[in-house]
């Protein structure tokens, strides 16, 4: 059903399963990049946002809304659609996190 999405330019979709598993080669993939996760750990959502996604959707996530997502980014949008929490600013426990399968 993405496939046949039809968008004025464009957008690379990273799925991140199993969590992170992308995370090393986002900052090589062509842009504008949407990323999707189902994982909602603060310090994991800090990795992905340091490479600056035009989008990132970090809630569940059903076809009809990667499509708009998809369209929104296309379109020239950036976006965040996730949790909302506090930085605690702990660099340490972002790393501790991101090894630690968060």
């Amino acid at each position: 059903m993405v496939a046949s999405l039809v968008v004025c330019r464009s957008v690379t979709l990273v799925v991140d399963a199993p969590f992170g598993h992308r995370l090393p080669g986002l900052g090589l993939l062509p842009r504008p990049i949407l990323v999707v996760t189902g994982n909602h750990c603060p310090y994991h959502l800090l990795d992905l946002l340091e490479f600056a996604p035009e989008g990132l959707a970090a809630q569940a996530v059903w076809l009809s809304k990667v499509r708009s997502a998809v369209t929104r980014v296309a379109l020239g949008e950036n976006f965040y659609h996730g949790p909302i929490w506090r930085s605690t600013g702990a660099a340490c426990l972002q790393l501790n996190a991101r090894y630690c399968g968060c």
